[in-house]
């Protein structure tokens, strides 16, 4: 895999708006009220990308997120005690506390495949409760890699992932899985609460277990299910093929972004586990597991799992192009075209069956989406919260702007839990801000949910395309925004105290994929924690890959409950045009070097050789030896192309790609575009507006770019037809056509 590498990790700096407050989270002296915080990291020479975030259980360790970086990770094997640098993609997992300027303390995993270094990603991280007595907090971090064994610098190669210590899987049954899931759980000694910079080496990793079963292996998002459980739901698939939109996202350098399109699979099941830790003996052991599959065979994609403590039962949701007994049953019969719907449905959490045979679907009509992002729940509550997008009408009181062909819109229903009904539902959308459709009328996605326990609110995360405003008279920052909005709990009601916030820079950001990177603090304030690819809340230095795509940081950061007020971010939109306190101003070109052309070709031909070598390495595997081939010839034309771009027009514009808005939210790829009739529009318009309502090509990913290229392609393949090989190696036929 190629990527950009050489990274120092997350050297995360305080911003001049935290300067001048406390540097604790105590109420200001004479405010009387706690100042928000923000701080995003900026010295990475690679991508820093976050995944998920959760507040501990006790208020002096802050937080506990995770996600994935590129860079190098020290590895130190223990036979031989030799040391080696690996770089890629690594996971990581930190403590993050208000007010500090860098993390409290930081542990990086990574993975080998018979002897060599594979990527890692971790999806999600929890806290088991604390007990009075305990003299640690335990964290369970989830994830998933192509590796069969995992290290870090601080434990060597973790035991629990060694094939030694394994029962479950047979030697040669391991060696054909693509992805592996996993999930860690550490020890965080409270004798480390008070310290700035604690030694990660006293943070331990204490269990684990390797999730398989399956050629490929997906966890998604897990929750604690008592003192020593929790419940994991993961995508489990037997296809190994590969997905073609993430070899080309790999080829430019970006597998592990933010919106992943998982490498292998695209017909899912969902599988939902309850592990157990023994604290006596060490081992974390799995009690439980159960897989659903739709009747159909279309596959569906889970998002998250709550635990419902009243009824001792998990709730799983997600979302399906499907059906069956846990994902609801539709009248197909009366569907014009296979869309999506989301589900969600309660299992038993002592005995992983399906819970009083509960399962519902939130759709509108035949044709229109609903996608599921993530839920929430106030602890011991008999409701939870549903976040998700549509593009037709869930919210009987909602006026869209435009009436045009709508986009995705943002929602978030209130549902009872003791009968699965609905109690309200509430949406939001772009704003009619220039009485221009086409520019304002772009996708609002719903990401994730936190409620303050103690107030009768709710607050909703999520993403706001580039030219789109969900604030009236406010224009957006850059090419796609962050939101953040806030509802009573009881009867939906926007706050009156919270007004919805959009932020951004002129570049991309993202909110955390599990749960919309949404928490809040022991006040009630929501925090947030996700990626940005420019100028947030922290002026990034002039780095960008060889692509010209600018490189990622994460940001963690509040909004107090209190009118919403937040640390002042670097660029604003005005009616003047953009305005920004930085001294550099770098990201707003895109101009390409004679080097950057040069090393985008060395580049390809790197790639090309990789796919190859993976063809004749796994050459014995006929199907996906020609997928892989094909992948090659493909990735090859489109590089050609993309290059003959670049030297008519070095700083060309943007275009629409025709990727569905179902691919790139699901993560479906060619799933969701070969079972719809007609792909939707882009879900992100690549062109900026600036308030007088001028339109102008705005600076894109080298990602866009090629897809649109390979787009054009694959218009001109007819058909291709399977090479079959048989059991001796020898390749038998080969008839494939293009015209």
């Amino acid at each position: 895999m190629f990527l950009a590498l050489s990274s120092r990790f997350l050297s995360i700096k305080t911003t001049n708006a935290q300067l001048d407050t406390a540097v604790n989270d105590t109420p200001h002296a004479i405010l009387n009220k706690v100042q928000p915080f923000g701080y995003q990291s900026t010295s990475s020479r690679g991508n820093d990308f976050a995944a998920s975030i959760v507040k501990s259980p006790r208020v002096s360790q802050g937080y506990f997120t995770t996600g994935t970086t590129s860079g190098m990770l020290l590895h130190t094997d223990d036979d031989t005690g030799k040391s080696t640098l690996h770089a890629g993609m690594h996971c990581y997992v930190m403590q993050m506390k208000p007010f500090a300027d860098s993390w409290t303390w930081i542990k990086k995993f990574g993975a080998f495949r018979d002897g060599s270094p594979t990527p890692t990603t971790c999806t999600s991280v929890r806290a088991l409760p604390v007990k009075k007595g305990d003299t640690d907090t335990k964290v369970v971090v989830l994830g998933y890699t192509e590796g069969d064994v995992l290290f870090n610098p601080d434990d060597g190669d973790l035991q629990f992932s060694v094939f030694s210590q394994l029962s479950e899987i047979s030697k040669p049954e391991l060696t054909t899985n693509r992805i592996n899931g996993f999930a860690i759980i550490l020890s965080v000694p409270h004798s480390e609460d008070e310290k700035e910079k604690a030694d990660p080496q006293n943070i331990k990793v204490i269990s684990g277990k390797m999730l398989y079963g399956d050629k490929v292996t997906y966890p998604i998002s897990l929750t604690p299910v008592g003192d020593n459980d929790v419940v994991v739901v993961s995508m489990v698939t037997d296809e190994t093929g590969v997905n073609l939109e993430a070899a080309l996202k790999d080829a430019a350098g970006e597998i592990g972004d933010f919106e992943p399109a998982f490498r292998y699979g695209h017909f899912f099941k969902v599988r939902v586990e309850r592990l157990t830790y023994d604290p006596a003996s060490g081992r974390t052991h799995k009690l439980w597991s159960e897989t659903h599959e739709t009747d159909d065979g279309l596959g569906a994609h889970v998002s998250s799992v709550i635990y419902d403590e009243l009824e001792d039962a998990v709730t799983i949701a997600g979302t399906t192009h499907g059906h069956g007994e846990a994902f609801g049953h539709v009248d197909v019969k009366d569907r014009s075209e296979l869309d999506l719907d989301g589900y969600f449905f309660s299992l038993d959490a002592n005995t992983g069956k399906l819970h009083k045979s509960v399962s519902e679907r939130i759709e509108t009509v035949p044709g229109k989406d609903e996608i599921i992002s993530g839920m929430c729940k106030k602890k011991n509550g008999d409701a939870i919260y549903i976040v998700g997008s549509t593009n037709h009408i869930l919210d009987e009181v909602f006026k869209p702007a435009y009436n045009e062909t709508p986009k995705f819109n943002a929602f978030i229903r209130k549902v009872n839990l003791n009968d699965m009904k609905p109690i309200w539902t509430r949406q939001i959308g772009p704003v009619n801000l220039r009485n221009d459709h086409t520019i304002d009328n772009q996708d609002v996605m719903g990401m994730g949910c936190a409620v303050d326990e103690e107030k009768s609110q709710v607050y909703i995360s999520g993403t706001v395309a580039n030219g789109a405003s969900v604030v009236p008279g406010q224009y957006p920052t850059g090419e796609q925004d962050i939101f953040v909005a806030g509802f009573q709990s009881t009867h939906g009601t926007p706050l009156k105290n919270f007004p919805t916030r959009q932020i951004g820079s002129v570049m991309d950001e993202y909110v955390a994929k599990d749960g919309g990177g949404l928490t809040t603090d022991q006040y009630g304030n929501a925090v947030l924690f996700g990626t940005t690819k420019g100028n947030f809340i922290q002026e990034k230095p002039p780095k960008r890959t060889q692509f010209q795509v600018p490189l990622a940081d994460i940001y963690f950061m509040s909004f107090l409950t209190d009118r919403a007020e937040h640390v002042s971010t670097i660029e604003k939109a005005t009616s003047d045009g953009i305005k920004t306190t930085a001294k550099n101003d770098e990201w707003r070109t895109n101009s390409a070097s004679l080097f950057d052309t040069i090393a985008f070709s060395l580049f390809a031909s790197a790639a090309i050789i990789t796919v190859f070598l993976l063809a004749y390495t796994y050459g014995n595997r006929s199907a996906a030896s020609q997928i892989e081939f094909q992948t090659g010839e493909d990735i090859s034309r489109y590089f050609e192309d993309y290059e003959k771009g670049n030297n008519n027009n070095n700083n060309t514009g943007s275009n629409d790609t025709d990727t569905s808005t179902d691919a790139r939210i699901y993560g479906i790829s060619s799933y969701g575009q070969n079972l719809k009739k007609e792909p939707t529009e882009s879900a992100i318009s690549r062109r900026m507006s600036s308030p007088d309502g001028d339109v102008e090509d705005a600076p894109t990913s080298s990602y866009d770019e090629l897809m649109e290229s390979y787009t054009n392609i694959m218009s001109e393949t007819s058909a291709v037809t399977a090479v079959a090989i048989d059991s001796s190696g020898e390749k038998e036929s080969e008839n494939m056509v293009i015209v």
